[in-house]
């Protein structure tokens, strides 16, 4: 699918902006992804802010360091830190400057997952019609090859479906199905993250016994 790009701006945390522009008077890239920007385009305020950048991990970590800005690092391995700017934790994740930026994104399990916003240049990258999806209100895998492999994009998308009134691409709903026997196969910490939140979701649609 085409790429395409929307020039707007999406106002961050005061905290999250501070972290951006650190990086990027440093000459990488910052990009807002997944569920932001997504919460963004549907109207719903979001409180979290996950970044990738273009730094190397040993770039991520140096400026971290220069700029006194905490972070936990448990994750390192993976590229993966969680940064606390004046009291805000915010997601950050190494993507580099070769094509990993672009596998990032191809990995998000739902086109609405996908979309990134440039924080330098202002304007929302949409790889995969993740916008359009959002006005149809249509979860759609963004890579069934490797998606339907997978069994917490299920789950979510079940948490999806309760909390932001969507429904299932047919497509992925067929490849869902095909992997329902091998549903045990889900992590119990992917089970456990989910299951709050369909059980808060799905409040709306049970009622007490009268």
């Amino acid at each position: 699918m085409e790429e395409k790009r929307y020039y707007e701006k999406i106002k961050l945390t005061e905290q999250a902006q501070k972290l951006a522009d650190i990086f990027i008077q440093k000459g990488f890239k910052m990009y807002l992804v997944g569920g932001s920007v997504r919460d963004y385009y549907l109207g719903i305020d979001f409180d979290d802010h996950d970044f990738t950048t273009s730094a190397t991990t040993e770039e991520m970590v140096a400026i971290l360091n220069e700029n006194d800005i905490a972070y936990d690092d448990t994750y390192i391995s993976h590229r993966f830190v969680k940064a606390k700017v004046d009291g805000e934790e915010i997601d950050l994740l190494s993507v580099g400057r070769g094509d990993d930026f672009d596998k990032d994104l191809l990995r998000r399990d739902f086109t609405i997952n996908a979309l990134a916003y440039d924080v330098e240049e202002g304007c929302v990258i949409d790889r995969f019609g993740g916008l359009e999806d959002i006005k149809r209100k249509t979860l759609r895998y963004v890579n069934p090859e490797i998606n339907k492999r997978e069994f917490k994009p299920t789950i979510r998308a079940i948490r999806f479906c309760l909390e932001l009134g969507f429904r299932i691409d047919k497509d992925t709903y067929e490849l869902m199905k095909e992997n329902v026997d091998c549903f045990s196969e889900v992590r119990a910490t992917a089970m456990l993250k989910e299951m709050p939140k369909m059980l808060k979701y799905g409040e709306k649609y049970f009622k007490e016994d009268e």
